[in-house]
């Protein structure tokens, strides 16, 4: 019987291959078959989306993920600032959280209170680490450079890194 572990390879190929819809048709399966998808298994899926230029299906899968408890521990507060850590993410998967992220603090701004509109802070924290590790293949870790060229070029945001804390970027929102 096929397992978590055997469908985490197959979707992980499907994602490798650009085969995103086989990717989305076994995560189906797994539900159908009562097989719980993990963190790995999402991973794998919104890459394939994001791979394939899907980001409306990369953003359903991070929201179906959320609800079953998955990448919640990614947000919190630091100093009065919304903050996301992306530590132990891969980028296809950094990027669709990035982008609801941003989103979510959008719209909180949007709903503000006319009493509290325009006093919110619209700076945000995305935390990337330094990038010292190195990957299983062997290169250079490139989260943070990677998520601060998708910050600027393609959502087109203010970004400041930190001098004292490369491994951090603000973003205005």
């Amino acid at each position: 019987t096929a397992n978590v572990i055997t469908y985490n390879a197959a979707i992980s190929a499907c994602e490798k291959g650009g085969k995103w819809q086989q990717a989305l048709a076994l995560l189906d399966q797994m539900r159908e078959k009562g097989v719980t998808a993990d963190v790995i298994t999402y991973n794998a899926a919104i890459s394939a989306c994001e791979k394939g230029g899907e980001v409306s299906e990369s953003a359903s899968l991070l929201m179906r993920g959320m609800e079953e408890g998955l990448f919640v521990e990614a947000f919190s507060m630091e100093k009065g600032l919304d903050k996301l850590d992306l530590h132990g993410f891969p980028l296809d998967t950094a990027k669709a959280l990035i982008r609801y992220f941003l989103d979510r603090k959008r719209r909180s701004i949007v709903a503000a209170s006319p009493a509290t509109k325009g006093t919110s802070d619209t700076r945000v924290v995305i935390v990337t680490g330094r990038g010292n590790h190195v990957n299983s293949d062997g290169r250079q870790g490139v989260l943070r450079e990677e998520v601060e060229v998708f910050l600027r070029q393609e959502l087109e945001v203010e970004v400041t890194v930190p001098p004292d804390n490369p491994g951090r970027l603000v973003v205005t929102v």
